[in-house]
């Protein structure tokens, strides 16, 4: 079993899934076959929201990555000093 480490939440995935007429026998049971059917959609669902979560993850790293390239003055060879590639609190604000 999944368990999240101390402080974090773990990654929890919910889907609303309407009940078709074509999903139930005229017994008015669902079929087997459609809940593996759900949760294949709930897979998916989940899927997609990791790769948000890793895209978001991707483009942090590349602007934390930039600001201590810049910060080191290698950003343009050595010439530029931090101070002139990053914006003082006055120009930010």
């Amino acid at each position: 079993m999944f368990t999240a480490a101390e402080g974090r939440k773990p990654l929890l995935v919910s889907l609303d899934i309407r009940v078709q007429t074509y999903d139930i026998d005229f017994a008015g049971h669902v079929n087997n076959q459609v809940y593996v059917r759900w949760l294949e959609d709930l897979r998916m669902e989940m899927l997609g929201l990791v790769e948000q979560l890793l895209d978001t993850a991707d483009l942090a790293d590349k602007i934390v990555g930039e600001a201590l390239f810049n910060k080191e003055g290698l950003g343009d060879g050595g010439r530029e000093s931090a101070s002139s590639t990053l914006p003082s609190r006055e120009e930010a604000s």
